[in-house]
């Protein structure tokens, strides 16, 4: 992992990895995530960087699911802290309103939220405002470890091309099915990541993201997403406690099939 970051910032030296969270959380984070250092930003004294935060995922979830002010705060904020990638905007495919070129914007950022269960976190937001560049990922991975993860569980769509991201920590472990209350149960399933190991992650970074669709390794096979009934018999086998995984790269490069195991 330290030789990708390296070669990212290499790349794109005007972009920075950042932490935005409560003062008291500062301690408990890692802020050299593989021997990087992170900069952390105190969210009652940095005002501005919770508003450019709220814009970028405004920009990227609205409607039903638009993430209100006091979730913001009371969920993300005072738990843990946000991890965001920056860099100026214009370098941005989305810059939110009032920013000159040169200034400061998200270029990524995830969230992932503490849990009762120890070393375990919830994914909770992630959002890209720069393609192409592989930053959705890396702002994920430096946000587990900095939030000394060794577990990550959460909710994915089985035609979101944001499992394609998921997929470059490792092979996702399919739980069982989303409680209905979640306005997109029908097309979701939970999942869990373990992180443990660093070069199991660091491989599974490393994958190249173009190419074709890699042939299924034994005991795998493509699913078509479409096909809901045989996705939900699979998330009730493993609900009842059978080992199923989403394998890298997660999604067809179509968007049209899911790689299982």
């Amino acid at each position: 992992m330290d030789a990708l970051l390296s070669t990212f910032l290499k790349a794109h030296p005007s972009f920075r990895f950042r932490a935005l969270g409560a003062r008291a959380n500062r301690d408990a984070l890692d802020l050299v995530p593989y021997g990087h250092a992170v900069e952390f930003l105190d969210a009652a004294e940095h005002s501005a960087w919770v508003d450019r935060y709220h814009a970028a995922n405004l920009a990227r979830f609205t409607g039903p699911v638009a993430l209100p002010g006091w979730v913001l705060v009371d969920l993300y904020l005072m738990p843990a802290a946000i991890g965001l990638l920056t860099c100026p905007a214009r370098l941005c495919d989305i810059r939110p309103a009032g920013l000159g070129d040169d200034d400061e914007a998200i270029a990524a950022a995830y969230y992932a939220a503490p849990s009762i269960a120890p070393g375990t976190v919830i994914g909770v937001s992630l959002i890209s405002l720069c393609e192409g560049i592989g930053a959705a990922g890396l702002v994920k991975a430096v946000t587990l470890r900095m939030l000394r993860a060794e577990r990550q569980r959460g909710i994915a769509q089985w035609s979101n091309r944001s499992l394609r991201v998921h997929t470059r920590l490792g092979a996702l472990r399919l739980e069982g099915p989303v409680p209905g209350a979640h306005g997109k149960a029908g097309e979701s399933f939970v999942y869990s990541v373990d992180l443990r190991d660093p070069a199991v992650v660091a491989a599974a970074m490393a994958r190249p993201s173009s190419g074709a669709d890699p042939y299924p390794p034994p005991g795998a096979r493509w699913l078509p997403v479409a096909d809901r009934a045989a996705l939900a018999a699979l998330l009730d086998r493993a609900a009842a406690g059978e080992a199923i995984d989403i394998l890298p790269p997660g999604l067809s490069r179509d968007g049209l099939r899911v790689l299982v195991r």
